[in-house]
């Protein structure tokens, strides 16, 4: 017996060696154990217990404060908050307009009542640099014959909603041939006969709300996660979201508007994108360009398509191309026109000051990014796409192709894309599209964002490896 034991004792210390030269030799890739709260499925109480976090950051924070969060259904904000309005609307018996690209159906509302539907004929190819912008809107210009600058092209009844994209009848060249069906350039196309009833209905500053997807999107049962463990991170607040099951994962502080330094440029991508023709150029002037001289090749005096100057925009984060690409449509006009789409998007805790970011003015709540974020990877791809680095020659080759790319991950195949920032009021920022494999083999779109953040990097890293362990 005696002897048996000593030699449990001997392999019980030679093991205990072996491992313990293990974990020093592994310690900078071995996942650390924090003691977390796990909320029951069923029951839901609240027990203790020790689950490891991936990763090896320190804890900044000797005392951390409690954050137990359940997974939340979020839907797709963009679609809740349309519809949303559109309850409004309804309850106080307003006139209005519906456009349902999915169901391509365009309704009339007379006093919250619908009144009549009309049948979409086109819209923007899903995809496309001209996709049919969704959200909520109001009708700013009526023309009875408008003539398409970009598309050579008259449009008989139309109603400007935003930027470029009307609602509008079968268009027609100016010898009287009508495009063919495959023609489209973005906007709402219904038949000319049908146009011309909107159009008399529409008043100047009516609702139009625009959306795409199905209602019933918006059914979820609340979800209890079956372990939820804090992520050690050093921002203030941070968001991870799966925009496949539409579930908030974790978040810290989602509803504090915060600056938020350069990612204010994914709205300048967004405005740009959808006001402005990108095929247009425009010569930058030593007025435009108060950088000193920051991004190579973006000089005064020489002309740049709008396409181009969104790759040194997203790829280097630079400020001299946000200024440039605001003068499009002027300066004022382009801010106010940011601020406009986030409250179509239903941003309601987001303000824009600038194009740049750089003022610390430019403020938004977590999920006011993620709705954004959201919309982009919805509606407007080649925005990732072109932050990731990737060319894209719809408008021919860009100015800009030998950029460097301060986008850190960039050069990571999950990665999708996204945007780093930095300032004095902010710190740093980072806002990020993952395409993670999960364990049934499907890829899954996820959301992670870090603001107030000490080091953005290594906070994306460790709430990405803390999805990976524990979702």
């Amino acid at each position: 017996m005696g002897h048996e034991f000593l030699k449990l004792l001997f392999v019980g210390v030679v093991l205990f060696s072996s491992l313990a030269s293990g974990v020093f030799l592994r310690a900078s890739q071995s996942p650390k154990t924090y003691p977390v709260i796990v909320i029951d499925n069923i029951q839901k109480e609240i027990v203790s217990k020790s689950i490891q976090v991936a990763g090896d950051s320190e804890i900044r924070n000797n005392n951390p404060a409690p954050y137990y969060p359940p997974i939340i259904p979020f839907a797709d904000f963009n679609l809740k908050s349309v519809l949303d309005d559109k309850q409004e609307l309804i309850a106080r018996s307003e006139n209005f307009i519906e456009v349902d690209l999915n169901t391509m159906q365009l309704s009339i509302y007379k006093e919250g009542q619908r009144y009549k539907n009309f049948s979409v004929l086109s819209k923007g190819r899903e995809g496309s640099w001209w996709e049919t912008p969704t959200g909520k809107y109001t009708a700013i210009v009526k023309e009875p014959n408008h003539f398409s600058s970009i598309g050579k092209v008259y449009m008989p009844y139309s109603v400007q909603f935003y930027g470029n994209f009307y609602i509008h009848g079968w268009p027609y060249y100016p010898d009287g041939s009508p495009v063919p069906t495959t023609y489209s350039g973005g906007c709402i196309r219904i038949s000319t006969e049908d146009a011309k009833e909107v159009f008399d209905f529409i008043k100047p500053s009516m609702p139009i709300i625009i959306f795409d997807g199905e209602a019933d999107t918006l059914s979820f049962s609340y979800q209890y996660a079956n372990s939820q463990n804090p992520p050690i991170v050093s921002a203030d607040a941070f968001l991870i979201a799966d925009l496949n099951s539409r579930k908030l994962v974790a978040f810290k502080n989602q509803e504090s508007a915060l600056p938020i330094a350069s990612l204010a440029k994914l709205m300048t991508a967004v405005v740009a994108s959808e006001l402005i023709n990108l095929d247009n150029s425009i010569t930058a002037t030593e007025e435009m360009l108060t950088s000193n001289g920051e991004t190579p090749g973006l000089t005064a005096g020489k002309r740049f398509k709008a396409f181009d100057l969104l790759y040194p925009l997203l790829e280097v984060s630079s400020n001299d191309a946000a200024e440039v690409i605001s003068y499009f449509i002027g300066k004022n006009q382009f801010i106010k026109a940011m601020n406009d789409k986030a409250a179509s998007l239903g941003m309601a805790g987001s303000y824009f000051a600038d194009t740049s970011g750089i003022s610390g003015e430019n403020t938004s709540t977590l999920t006011d990014l993620l709705k954004l974020l959201e919309y982009i990877a919805n509606k407007r791809k080649f925005i990732l796409d072109i932050s990731k680095g990737k060319d894209h020659f719809a408008f021919g080759p860009s100015a800009f192709s030998q950029l460097p790319n301060y986008n850190h991950f960039a050069d990571n195949d999950e990665f999708l894309g996204g945007k780093v920032g930095y300032s004095t009021a902010a710190g740093e920022t980072m806002a990020s599209v993952w395409k993670i494999n999960d364990s049934n083999n499907t890829d899954r779109k996820i959301v992670i964002i870090v603001l107030g953040s000490q080091d953005r990097q290594n906070d994306t890293l460790e709430l990405l490896n803390w999805v990976r362990y524990n979702i």
